[in-house]
Parts: structure tokens; C-alpha cells; sequence
């Protein structure tokens, strides 16, 4: 009697991933969690300096820093800006990952673990086309996951706002 042959899951199509990311919209969830953040989160000025909302920030976490200096520019560049007290936090949501990075990459690693020197901060579902997805219910399940996970993990640094 032969062995039997165990088949692989097939994998999905390019079309049907594009279609499960699309129907999923992390873009669209994190954009809905940055504006039930304000005035801790908001998105850069287009030109601007980035400097407190009107009526300031005292006393909120993160708020000395919300002028960005010069040292690293490019948190300015994200989709949003979020003070945390870690620093300020630049981040831009795609299809199926979070891109973050901090401002003060030392202080972000000593409280929450971010890459030094850079001060990457990324949340990946790795469930796109390039990672052989094979089902639509595993996707959605990874996508929770790691859209719970980013939302637990800022909550550790954004004290007293409920995520």
C-alpha cells in the first residue's frame, strides 16, 4: 500500500489577497484609532512645523517634545504623529503591516523595545501576496492579532487613554 500523499493548502490567488487586504482596510482602522486620539495623535502639517494643538497640551505625556527637532525629521513625514511617553511616535498603516518609528530611538528602546538606533517600531501581519497565504479566515486572524497587539502595546505608552 502506498503512503498517502498529503496535499499543500493552495495558495491564493494575487487577485483574492488584494481583495481580503482591500475588504480588511487596516489603513482605514488605524486612521479611526489615531482621531479617537486627539489631541495626543494627529496628522503632520503639510508644510509646517508640527507644534502643539490650540490650547497646548500641559501636563500631557510626551508634550515637551511636540516640536519635532531636527535630529530625526522624518517622524514629520508619517501619516500621523503620536506623543507618547516615549517621545513623539511617527507611523502610516498599509495593507498589511504598521509602519512606527520614535523620535528618540534610545528612550523608545528603553521603555517599549524599539529598535536602536533607528527607532523602528513596525507591527507586520505578513499576509501578503509575498507570503503565500493560503486562507481567507488565517489572514483575517493575523490581521486581528497584530492589529490587537499594536493597539495593546500603545496603550503602555499613551497612560490614561483607553485603546
Amino acid at each position: 500500500m502506498e503512503p498517502m500523499k498529503i496535499k499543500k493548502p493552495r495558495r491564493l490567488t494575487e487577485k483574492r489577497v488584494a481583495l481580503i487586504l482591500n475588504e480588511y482596510n487596516l489603513p482605514g482602522r488605524v486612521d479611526r484609532i489615531m482621531e479617537s486620539l486627539a489631541p495626543y495623535a494627529m496628522r503632520p502639517p503639510a508644510s509646517a512645523p508640527l507644534a502643539p494643538p490650540p490650547g497646548g497640551l500641559e501636563g500631557a505625556p510626551g508634550s515637551e517634545g511636540w516640536i519635532l527637532p531636527s535630529k530625526r525629521p522624518h517622524v514629520a513625514y508619517r501619516d500621523w504623529v503620536v506623543m507618547t511617553t516615549a517621545g513623539p511616535l511617527g507611523l502610516g498603516a498599509y495593507d498589511d503591516w504598521i509602519a512606527c518609528v520614535f523620535e528618540d530611538a534610545d528612550r523608545a528602546e528603553r521603555m517599549i523595545g524599539a529598535t536602536a538606533p533607528s527607532g523602528k517600531w513596525n507591527h507586520h501581519a505578513f499576509v501578503g501576496y509575498c507570503h503565500k497565504p493560503t486562507s481567507y479566515v488565517d489572514m483575517i486572524a493575523k490581521l486581528d492579532r497584530m492589529l490587537a497587539t499594536f493597539r495593546r502595546e500603545l496603550g503602555l505608552i499613551l497612560p490614561g487613554v483607553q485603546l
